[in-house]
């Protein structure tokens, strides 16, 4: 598969953010069910008024709690993926407009790419081509931010909705892929997208077949896409993302091969390590305080899976041994890692 392409930016000092478009119909869609957006953006930390601003800027963790909530509140394990099937391109601004106007469905893709962090801050996303399948693939990087499934699902909804918009209704893709564990009956995912569902993959993605890449999407409008995509690259050009998040994203790559040198995550951010330790020390963080985290939220996440025995689950941390993993697990948590996987 080709390299993704990746929307992290090197010299970010602050945490992750989504453009609350990102939450389209959300308000009218909880008050038809009765249910109360202002408290429920309370509890998940945001400021209920920054919902009706489609161009303001939320927290993406604190977004991402909230979209667990609504599933939990309305008590629908699919919310994200119901949510995201109902948006269109145009509520997404700039970013869908660029894309229904560009002039094939590769360059809308490619344009999607480009512009989403004037969208949406800390992921992963690219547009790879493997043989005669192509994989628009998305992640949010930093490995902290958990639990993640709605988020997962409303992207891939709304990625599901570019594709039926780009080429018309129907059945377009091969397959969705989703990273987190499949539900206890995923029949009804298949049903709403149309297509194959794979769980528990490395990351989300939604598998077309190559030949479409050259189709057009309904009416492109070469005048306009060039204003746009002006307006999108100085959008680009105003928003970085927090450093702590891509030093953890780095970290979490590599993790499997062991604790990564702090010279070699700076490299790959194209720093040297004095300069990530000053300006982690700016963000009131350091090296390994982000490797805890790290590690903390991806513990949290394997002791979940109950097909990973302890000793993979250290070894997935970068442990030499299970020992010293039990040890570091306790400290974080006060419990031992068979005590949280019981609970």
């Amino acid at each position: 598969m080709t390299a993704a392409l990746s929307l992290l930016t090197p010299n970010a000092m602050r945490e992750p953010r989504i453009r609350a478009a990102g939450a389209a119909g959300l308000v009218p869609l909880l008050r038809s069910a009765g249910v109360d957006p202002a408290e429920l953006a309370r509890r998940a930390g945001l400021d209920p008024a920054r919902l009706d601003d489609p161009e303001d800027w939320l927290p993406l963790r604190r977004f991402v709690a909230l979209l667990e909530l609504l599933a939990e509140e309305l008590a629908d394990p699919r919310f994200g993926l119901h949510l995201g099937l109902t948006q269109t391109p145009a509520e997404l601004g700039v970013l869908g407009y660029v894309a229904m106007h560009s002039p094939t469905v590769h360059a809308a893709f490619t344009n999607i790419a480009r512009f989403l962090s004037a969208h949406q801050e800390g992921v992963e996303l690219g547009f790879e081509r493997e043989g005669d399948a192509v994989y628009f693939t998305y992640r949010i990087s930093d490995p902290t931010i958990q639990p993640r499934r709605q988020d997962a699902e409303l992207t891939m909804g709304v990625g599901m909705s570019f594709v039926r918009a780009l080429l018309g209704e129907g059945s377009h893709a091969r397959e969705v892929w989703l990273e987190h564990a499949a539900p206890a009956d995923p029949s009804e995912h298949r049903r709403l997208l149309g297509c194959g569902v794979r769980f528990g993959c490395r990351t989300n993605a939604i598998v077309l077949d190559a030949s479409v890449l050259e189709r057009s999407p309904p009416s492109p409008d070469p005048g306009l896409l060039a204003i746009l995509e002006r307006h999108a690259d100085a959008m680009v050009e105003t928003h970085e993302d927090s450093l702590g998040a891509q030093v953890r994203g780095a970290i979490f790559v590599r993790l499997k091969d062991g604790v990564p040198p702090q010279q070699e995550v700076a490299r790959s951010l194209g720093m040297s390590a004095p300069t990530l330790r000053r300006r982690l020390d700016d963000e009131g963080s350091s090296f390994k305080e982000e490797l805890d985290a790290t590690r903390r939220a991806l513990a949290e996440r394997y002791l979940g899976d109950r097909r990973l025995t302890l000793t993979e689950v250290a070894f997935l941390l970068g442990y030499s041994d299970a020992s010293a993993f039990h040890r570091a697990f306790k400290r974080w948590t006060g419990l031992t890692p068979s005590a949280f996987r019981r609970r």
